[in-house]
């Protein structure tokens, strides 16, 4: 019975042995494999390349741009025992593919010559970050420059290593401190270079030991402030109405004395538009120039006239009327020396006298004789005195400085009775002469010269 087991095993060992030997045959084939990972096996060996082509093209078609593969995909030729239905016999594409190590073609930036750090897919994303930038300064010029050199050095990248857009809009849109030197130039102050940089004269002198206001041609400040790693340069033409002063005209006459003068015509200033082309870099204005200009509005003079008419002068004598005849109240007496500095009947007919300038303190002496009748302040004529003669004239000595008689008191012609002065309504040094009958103002000129 144990032999009958034993045979039986046997048996059944040889046949399964055929079984097998039918069924799992050698065989040459072809093997994918991508990392050390066998992905695919196949009997055709183009078939296996196909395979292969598979993953790399639907790596490719994930990105519009150009990439470059770092996972091995390898081909291998083996003989292999294998059923015949595990011939040709793959893993899915995708996810094969999903797995696949590759760097992505991007661009570094580099602004000025220096390389920033960032890395894109797209460099786009420059025309993008410019637009932030100007909406954040409130730039709305449609022209503009960029006073940046922006390159770009393209090269493969890991996903991984892009920058995001916060961090490429942190880097040009936040400002920093910056360290510059500024160079004088001529006619540089530091006050000059305090308003151009935006940073106190005490800063600067911090940072610059030893500096004084007398800075030399060429001269090297350090200087500290805030920047940005853009520069966007742009102008805007502006226009401003400016006043034109007025000239002032001088024309001579012989209707006025020497000394006297009026205004003719008052002066008007005129007014013009100027047009400027402003220059700005980040919205901030840093130069201007004048580009055109228009009147608007043309000045008018101011013309003034100047007597040079010589002023007759006043010597203390007795002397007629014109005609060399007396006149029935008598001879005037002149009552000071010096010059007429403004005529009877002059300033528009206003004036009820004459004046006569001389040195302050010099003697003011009565025309006629006769009996003071006032001695005093009197308004405008400052300190007067009065004198009441007998032929029924009486005459006025104004703006005085001082008096030499009183009220009530009799005066003889030529006695001194004051002192020229400039009181009242006054401009200078000089006598007010007036002669008065019944009560009016009459020209003394006909009477003293």
């Amino acid at each position: 019975m144990k032999n009958k087991i034993i045979y039986g095993l046997i048996i059944i060992m040889v046949f399964s042995a055929i079984f097998i030997g039918f069924t799992y045959r050698s065989v040459q084939a072809y093997q994918v494999v991508v990392d050390g990972k066998n992905v695919a096996l196949y009997q055709e060996e183009d078939e296996a390349k196909e395979y292969a082509n598979k993953l790399q093209s639907d790596l490719n078609s994930r990105y519009d741009v150009d990439i470059k593969l770092e996972s091995r995909i390898d081909i291998e030729e083996v003989e292999v025992r294998v059923n015949s239905k595990d011939l040709n016999t793959c893993e899915d594409v995708d996810d094969i593919t999903d797995n696949l190590k590759c760097k992505i073609e991007g661009y570094q930036i580099v602004l000025d010559g220096k390389d920033t750090g960032l890395k894109v897919e797209d460099k786009d994303v420059m025309d993008k970050v410019i637009e932030e930038f100007k909406g954040k300064l409130e730039i709305k010029a449609d022209k503009y420059q960029v006073d940046n050199q922006i390159d770009y050095r393209k090269n493969f990248y890991h996903e991984t290593e892009f920058s995001s857009w916060d961090q490429i809009k942190d880097y040009f849109l936040t400002p920093f401190q910056s360290e510059k030197t500024h160079i004088v130039k001529e006619g540089d102050t530091l006050w000059d270079i305090s308003n151009e940089y935006d940073i106190d004269v005490e800063e600067i002198e911090k940072l610059n030991s030893g500096l004084t206001e007398d800075l030399k041609l060429g001269q090297e400040i350090k200087l500290k402030g805030s920047a940005y790693r853009l520069n966007i340069l742009y102008t805007s033409d502006q226009t401003k109405e400016k006043s034109i002063p007025y000239e002032t005209e001088t024309k001579e006459t012989d209707k006025m004395y020497k000394g006297e003068q009026k205004v003719e015509q008052e002066g008007e200033n005129g007014t013009k538009e100027i047009t400027y082309k402003v220059y700005y870099k980040n919205g901030e204005k840093y130069k201007e120039e004048e580009i055109s200009e228009k009147i608007l509005k043309e000045p008018v003079n101011k013309i003034i006239l100047k007597g040079n008419k010589e002023k007759p002068v006043i010597r203390r004598r007795a002397v007629s009327n014109r005609s060399g005849r007396s006149r029935s109240y008598g001879n005037i007496s002149s009552p000071a020396c010096g010059y007429i500095s403004s005529s009877y009947g002059s300033r528009g007919g206003s004036h009820t006298g004459v004046d006569i300038a001389g040195p302050y303190g010099s003697s003011v002496c009565a025309a006629m004789g006769g009996r003071v009748i006032f001695t005093g302040w009197s308004g405008g004529y400052g300190k007067l005195i009065k004198i009441q003669h007998s032929n029924g004239l009486v005459t006025y000595y104004a703006h005085l400085s001082s008096f030499n008689v009183g009220s009530g008191q009799q005066v003889s012609a030529g006695q001194r009775i004051g002192s020229t002065g400039s009181t009242g309504r006054s401009t200078g040094p000089h006598l007010h002469f007036e002669v008065r009958r019944g009560g009016r103002p009459i020209n003394p000129m006909g009477y003293v010269r």
